[in-house]
């Protein structure tokens, strides 16, 4: 697994992991209590490699309870309504994450899939994004590379803007960084959090309780 991390006197920390999906295994967890769950606990009971925030949820105005928004599939079992105009299905097919973009219609399958927004590039490197605002928040960030190694980022301190965090995302030749065939982001702002296994210094945990997480674990050999 390769490893990025930004920090410092600069506006940002950025913690970027390069993940090997024929080592790793990719899954989504669901939160373990109705009102939410942070990602500290989330690594205490699944011990993962690694873990971050997942899909966009909704908050139950009188009991608190959190619901998944977006399409959501786990197991079979269907558990939200999707988007039809904007976002992408992240799939999980034996632990390997893959992209599709809103506009190919919801995956039919025996895999898990979750929806989320905005699918900031589309497979084969076309760029996606439809807004240039500048509001700077935390991130969190899905990307697949042509050699098919998965890059999962987090961005916080200062953060960044759609914009610019789906720049970063786009090939060097174009100025931007990780050179992704495709990329989405994940929810983020005040849900963006990370576990890492062993290096407690890099954690964030956010400043909400969240309802689902992508959790990455080392495959059986």
């Amino acid at each position: 697994m390769r490893v990025l991390r930004i920090s410092g006197d600069s506006n940002l920390i950025m913690t970027a992991f390069g993940i090997d999906p024929g080592r790793f295994s990719f899954s989504v967890e669901l939160q373990n209590n109705p009102e939410g769950e942070r990602i500290t606990s989330v690594g205490e009971r699944l011990n993962p490699v690694l873990a971050v925030n997942a899909g966009f949820f909704a908050i139950g105005e009188e009991d608190g309870k959190l619901s998944p928004v977006g399409y959501l599939r786990l197991n079979g079992k269907r558990y939200s309504k999707g988007w039809t105009d904007a976002g992408g299905f992240i799939t999980l097919k034996d632990g390997i994450p893959d992209l599709i973009p809103v506009t190919d219609g919801t995956p039919q399958g025996a895999f898990d899939v979750l929806q989320s927004k905005p699918l900031m590039i589309e497979p084969g490197k076309r760029w996606a994004m439809r807004t240039n605002r500048g509001n700077t928040k935390y991130r969190t960030l899905l990307c697949i590379r042509d050699d098919g190694e998965i890059v999962l980022t987090t961005i916080t301190r200062g953060g960044l803007s759609l914009y610019e965090a789906g720049w970063l995302m786009r090939s060097q030749n174009v100025g931007g960084f990780f050179d992704c065939d495709s990329a989405i982001a994940l929810d983020g702002g005040r849900s963006t959090q990370m576990w890492v296994q062993d290096k407690p210094e890099w954690m964030f945990s956010g400043f909400t309780p969240v309802h689902n997480f992508l959790v990455v674990k080392r495959r059986a050999r």
